[in-house]
């Protein structure tokens, strides 16, 4: 009986190491949430897994300890895959840190009715002051923010689509 008891708390107490050591991620060690634009520096640090990415460089990251997400860079050429066109501004790569596979194909808010040419940054409340360029470190906060802009005309009103993550959010805010 003690054997199996003794068995029984090392699989608890192996079980409670692997589950916490699956979550943890430099942001988790970190305690904030962050923001960066993908380039060949960053790559292997923020680019989740998944047979389903289609993150390149230029695109933006939201990562906390529990959560990883990519924004398409608003550009009209940005294409997911051969299949996927036009996701410029688009959700297009969403999973846990815990068990990483994406299997998002894309997330497109106001379907292609609004070209998503750019973009504005925050790190802070919703309150906090956007800014349009990221420093080679992106931003970090108790949350981050990504804001893609469709320009307005005379028969569409500018729209502002915000995708924000906070340190321990385990939902995105869209």
């Amino acid at each position: 009986m003690r054997a199996v008891l003794g068995i029984a708390i090392v699989c608890l107490i192996s079980a409670v190491y692997f589950l916490t050591a699956a979550d943890s991620s430099p942001s988790a060690t970190a305690g904030l949430a962050q923001l960066v634009q993908l380039n060949e520096r960053n790559w292997e640090q923020f680019v989740p897994e998944g047979k389903e990415v289609d993150a390149i460089y230029g695109d933006f990251v939201l990562r906390n300890a529990h959560l990883t997400a990519v924004i398409a860079e608003p550009l009209a050429t940005r294409n997911a895959n051969m299949t996927t066109k036009d996701v410029g501004g688009a959700l297009i790569d969403f999973t846990v840190n815990s068990a990483a596979s994406d299997q998002l194909n894309v997330f497109l808010p106001g379907k292609r009715n609004y070209p998503y040419r750019s973009v504005e940054f925050t790190a802070g409340s919703a309150d906090s002051a956007p800014v349009t360029k990221l420093t080679q470190l992106g931003l970090n906060g108790e949350s981050v923010a990504v804001t893609v802009i469709a320009a307005g005309n005379d028969t569409r009103p500018e729209v502002r689509t915000t995708y924000r993550l906070g340190k321990q959010d385990r939902l995105l805010t869209v």
